[in-house]
């Protein structure tokens, strides 16, 4: 029993390590296509799949374009899928990691190296982009018993806000970099914009890079102090009641102006 727990142990390390180190990469990567195949690829290898695909919400929600794709999958690249009754459908409208590892209809059937009807595993995490879904991130056929499990959908559910951003900024990136292009006029205002966004790139990378809560924090804080040309900046979070702040980061005070301050604020006036 200790064996086994421990050997649990070090593989969600491994695991974690991994999605750090890909959380990293993938926000150096300003070009789409590559953010894609690094997305898919680490996550068929360390989630154990047969394939792994990125599928872009279309205008109007009503179908899915596959984006990106690994493995099993990568024969489906530029296919586009209604989304009704999928399980994509339910991990973007109840914004969470959806599980069935006994899946006998999908859209990506053909594509799974299964007979037909014969049941495969799958595991659908939402992509988010800051206003909302932009798509999913799926990995299919995993053939460890018991297929894929809880920790495997938080640990995927979690990396799936990070490569949602990078991909959004990605795609940002390419817009004003072409924009940029197609006129003069416009250069300079696109090149600030770019800048912006390398700056977020940036950000993102400190971020990703640090596993330790009080660093990541105080990077937060300072890089969102830098973006908006702030004297000083704040970061507070709540206790797991809501009801005061557990912990409160500062940016650009010393250590008599942060004295000064006193306690953390109160939430009160």
């Amino acid at each position: 029993m200790g064996s086994k727990g421990s050997t649990k142990s070090v593989n969600m390390a491994s695991r974690l390590s991994g999605l750090c180190e890909t959380g990293s990469a993938i926000l150096e990567a300003q070009d789409l296509q590559g953010i894609l195949s690094i997305v898919t690829q680490r996550t068929q290898q360390l989630f154990d799949g047969a394939g792994a695909a990125v599928t872009f919400l279309e205008e109007g929600s009503q179908g899915l374009l596959v984006a990106g794709a690994s493995g099993t999958l990568r024969a489906i690249v530029g296919a586009r899928y209604p989304i009704e009754g999928t399980l994509s459908q339910r991990a973007i409208e109840e914004d969470r990691a959806v599980i069935d590892n006994d899946m006998t209809d999908h859209p990506f059937h053909e594509s799974v190296d299964v007979e037909a009807g014969e049941p495969f595993t799958i595991l659908a995490v939402p992509l988010r982009e800051r206003s909302g879904a932009l798509g999913c991130l799926v990995v299919v056929g995993r053939a460890t018993p018991p297929g894929f499990v809880q920790e495997d959908a938080d640990s995927l559910y979690a990396f799936g806000h990070l490569a949602g951003l990078a991909i959004q900024n990605a795609r940002l990136l390419e817009a004003e970099t072409a924009r940029a292009e197609r006129s003069d006029t416009l250069r300079a205002e696109s090149e600030d914009h770019i800048k912006i966004l390398q700056d977020l790139h940036a950000g993102e990378v400190a971020v990703a890079s640090d596993l330790e809560l009080d660093a990541v924090l105080q990077t937060v804080a300072d890089r969102a102090r830098d973006l908006t040309r702030a004297a000083y900046g704040a970061l507070g979070v709540l206790t797991p009641e809501g009801d005061e702040l557990e912990l409160f980061i500062t940016s650009g005070l010393d250590a008599s102006q942060r004295e000064r301050m006193g306690g953390p604020p109160k939430g009160l006036g």
